[in-house]
This record gives C-alpha cells, sequence and structure tokens, in this order.
C-alpha cells in the first residue's frame, strides 16, 4: 500500500502537468520519488535538475488501532516542490511577470489543489495536507539556485494480513534443532534436538 500511493501521488501530479491534459499550464522538469541521498542526489545530477520540480516520498506511519480487518493506520507522505528564477530567489518564490516564471508558492498551491481532499482511487482515506514549510538547506540545495518548500499530507488506511494459509496450518513447534560451537572452538559443533511438551506428549 505505501509504494501504491506513493506512485499514485506522483501519476497524479504527472497527468496534472502533461502536454495532453494542460491542467497546471506547465510541464514538470523534474518528477520523481525522493532519492535515499538528498545531498547526493542534488549534487551528482545538478547539471541535469529542471525546474519546476517536484519529489514524492513516504514519511513514515503511525498505529491508530487494531480492528477485525488489520491494523488501522496513520501514513504522511511528504511532496517537495522547487522552482528556479535567474533574477533571484523573491521571484523563485513568487514568480515572475511571464506565465513560464512559476514560483515555489504556485507549484505548493497547486499540489494542495490536485492532493488534499482526493483518495487517488485508493482504498484509503482523503489525503489531507497537515503542514507547508521551508525545507533545510544545506549546501548541495544552494547549489541549485531553487527554492524548495515541502508539503506534509496525512492519510489513513488498515493494513491487513493476507495469506492463503490458516494459522493452524503450520504445525504445533515441537521440535527445536540448534548446532552449538562450544569454547575454546576450533570449529568442531555439537548438534542438540530439543523437544517441547506439547498437548499430544
Amino acid at each position: 500500500m505505501f509504494a501504491d500511493i506513493e506512485t499514485s501521488i506522483l501519476r497524479r501530479l504527472e497527468l496534472a502537468a502533461s502536454a495532453e491534459n494542460k491542467i497546471l499550464g506547465y510541464s514538470w522538469g523534474t518528477c520523481e520519488t525522493y532519492p535515499e541521498n538528498w545531498q547526493d542526489y542534488l549534487e551528482n545530477n545538478l547539471a541535469l535538475l529542471r525546474a519546476p520540480a517536484v519529489w514524492v516520498t513516504f514519511g513514515g506511519m503511525t498505529k491508530i488501532s487494531a480492528s477485525t480487518r488489520g491494523v488501522d493506520v496513520r501514513a504522511t507522505y511528504g511532496v517537495i516542490v522547487a522552482a528556479k528564477n535567474y533574477r533571484n530567489q523573491r521571484n523563485a518564490r513568487f514568480g515572475g511577470a511571464s506565465p513560464d516564471e512559476i514560483g515555489s508558492y504556485q507549484l505548493v498551491n497547486d499540489v494542495i489543489g490536485l492532493l488534499n481532499g482526493n483518495n487517488l482511487g485508493l482504498d484509503i482515506s482523503d489525503l489531507e495536507v497537515q503542514a507547508v514549510n521551508f525545507t533545510n538547506q544545506n549546501s548541495a540545495m544552494a547549489k541549485t539556485g531553487m527554492s524548495f518548500l515541502a508539503v506534509t499530507l496525512t492519510t489513513e488506511f488498515t493494513l491487513g494480513f493476507e495469506s492463503d494459509f490458516e494459522a493452524d496450518d503450520l504445525g504445533d513447534f515441537a521440535t527445536f534443532n540448534v548446532d552449538w560451537a562450544l569454547p575454546p572452538s576450533d570449529g568442531t559443533k555439537t548438534n542438540q534436538i530439543i523437544t517441547l511438551e506439547t498437548e499430544a506428549n
């Protein structure tokens, strides 16, 4: 489910900016899943990085309660946007005189409009915006000349355990087989089989 939600968020953002739909009036220069190492990613892709940019990531989950279907959870997702303007940082945030000069404030507005209150066609509660923040700038981000903002969203769903076998199919845990290496060890091992007491014993 975690990957399904992240993929669906990306897909919705991509479709809204596609030339066919023209919902946003601009195309993403970068639309990707958030990289594992953010600083390395920016430094290694600096020459290829294009704005406006957006990255999506799963931000973690908390347990709400157990139910007959599984565990009801609240999951957090982050959407990071970035805009660039060669004039200055103010224009990178506000946008420029030309409609093509999209600012990071507009990107956040569009992300919220596309995602807030939407369940993406999945068995989840509607996404809810929880916060919008400027990201902490590191040296790699400063080199990009971009204005970065992060949108935090949450949703709730049930994590269930689906299986074709019943618990009884596993049988009783009655025998435990273990190898012991006795000190000082020369590589020689001894074997012990322990039989546990069960109702049948």
